[in-house]
């Protein structure tokens, strides 16, 4: 009798913190997404239109990638805006935070200034 309530013991204290480990783990996940999430409308609405270039790269670096046709950038990009599309270059700059995302910025051909800032997940 003993020893079959020593193993309950055992099993249900187990059980518990399985389960209460699971419980911390979603909970830290939900946190870091809302985090990035907030990070990265910040870093939006910092470099929105009319930002320089110059600025962009001093504040994310060098992007990781840049697509110059309009197939590509609607193809990869956020928006679908032909007004946007047609005339941008798109730079995509890797997001460090947990989780990895992609930091958009859509830049005018001529003036290289910033039209429009997004952001999508990886």
């Amino acid at each position: 009798m003993k020893t079959s309530k020593a193993i309950l013991i055992i099993v249900l204290t187990t059980v518990g913190v399985v389960i209460l480990a699971a419980v911390g783990l979603i909970a830290s996940s939900e946190y870091l997404n809302r985090k990035s999430k907030r990070e990265l409308t910040q870093l939006v609405s910092e470099l929105g239109p009319g930002t320089s270039f110059a600025v962009v790269k001093s504040r994310l670096g060098e992007p990781s990638q840049v697509y110059t046709n309009s197939e590509a950038i609607e193809a990869f990009g956020t928006t679908k805006d032909k007004s946007i599309t047609t005339n941008c270059l798109l730079h995509k700059f890797f997001y460090r935070g947990i989780p990895y995302r992609w930091f958009l910025i859509y830049t005018d051909r001529d003036t290289n200034a910033v039209v429009y800032a997004d952001w999508q997940d990886m």
